[in-house]
């Protein structure tokens, strides 16, 4: 049907076709990149507003005071402690902003730390102020007392990317 379509149009809406899906093509491709630059940030400078550190009692759990285990290809730590509720029962902290003492002991400091950056907009120039929460934890816990989970649970996503590709058909 196509070769005869072909023939009828000796071939000239076909290329016009191929032109025009490739243009297309060229000015989706452009506004992902446009949309980049314009979406991209710098930060200028960061204040550090106020800091508060809390101590908590870890909760032993099956022998062990903390766990470590992959979350959306994200190394977390997993724990339970005490006077800190949870709807999921056990907290996590990423291990980047985790140190660990080996000290024999069973708590855990939870520093706080409120932060406001200065960013500045990539091509915009526009500069603009937030201020963002950070947490730094410090676990206290007794020589070798980690139990590994591995990967818990993974990231789930489809790369595919669907274009549209139109063949018209006529009739005649």
């Amino acid at each position: 049907m196509f070769k005869k379509f072909l023939r009828q149009n000796n071939g000239e809406t076909a290329i016009f076709l191929v032109i025009i899906y490739s243009i297309i093509l060229a000015l989706l491709a452009l506004s992902f990149s446009l949309f980049s630059l314009f979406s991209g940030e710098n930060i200028i400078s960061q204040h550090i507003n106020n800091q508060s550190t809390k101590t908590y009692n870890l909760i032993n759990t099956d022998d062990y005071y903390l766990a470590k285990g992959f979350i959306d290809n994200k190394m977390y730590y997993i724990f339970e402690a005490q006077g800190i509720e949870s709807d999921k029962g056990y907290l996590t902290a990423l291990v980047s902003d985790s140190d660990i003492v080996y000290d024999n002991k069973n708590y855990v400091q939870i520093t706080k730390i409120n932060v406001t950056q200065t960013y500045k907009l990539n091509i915009l120039g526009i500069k603009r102020t937030r201020t963002i929460e950070r947490y730094h934890y410090t676990f206290h816990i007794p020589n070798d007392k980690i139990k590994d989970y591995g990967v818990i649970k993974e990231k789930t996503e489809s790369n595919t990317t669907i274009l549209p590709f139109f063949i018209p058909i006529y009739t005649r």
